[in-house]
Formats: C-alpha cells, structure tokens, sequence
C-alpha cells in the first residue's frame, strides 16, 4: 500500500514528519539542518503548493539551501516527492 498515493502534500509532510523524528533520535532538530534537495514529479503548480508544507516546518528558523528537480518518474508509480537532506550535527 502506497502511503498518500498521488498527494503531494501530505508525502511531503509524512516525509517532513519522519525527518523531525529521525532528526530527534541524533539530538538535533531542522536547524540543524543545511541543505535539502526536493526531488518532485509533478507539476509546477502542485509542487509550489506542497513547498507550503516546508515553509511551515521552517517557520522561525533560517531555513537551509534547497533545490527542486523536477523528475520523469521514481521506483513508486505513486510517489511524487522526495527529499534528500544534510544535517551538521558538530563535531
């Protein structure tokens, strides 16, 4: 079972969700956070409503470098966004 077929704004925001718990199981949080890239494979309209999701995560923080790149297609017929992140957690 496909987790939010076909909607790109709650995969990001599972996506985000699974981010802050991994972050916290390292101590750290999304400030610790320097840079992401948002793989999407949909249209621009949609991605650019889904990236509502990020700027809420980020709201109150300086929120790290991102890229978007639009691609043809994943291993999931049903995923549409993807998101690749670096964390600077010290030392």
């Amino acid at each position: 079972k496909e987790v939010y077929a076909g909607d790109a704004t709650k995969q990001m925001q599972l996506i985000y969700e699974r981010m802050a718990a991994i972050l916290k199981a390292h101590g750290a949080d999304f400030s610790n956070v320097v840079s992401e890239t948002i793989y999407y494979k949909t249209d621009n309209d949609i991605y650019f409503k889904a990236l509502e999701t990020r700027a809420a995560v980020y709201k109150g923080l300086v929120a790290p470098s991102a890229s978007g790149v639009r691609v043809v297609d994943f291993a999931s017929d049903s995923a549409l966004i993807e998101i690749t992140a670096v964390a600077y957690l010290g030392k």
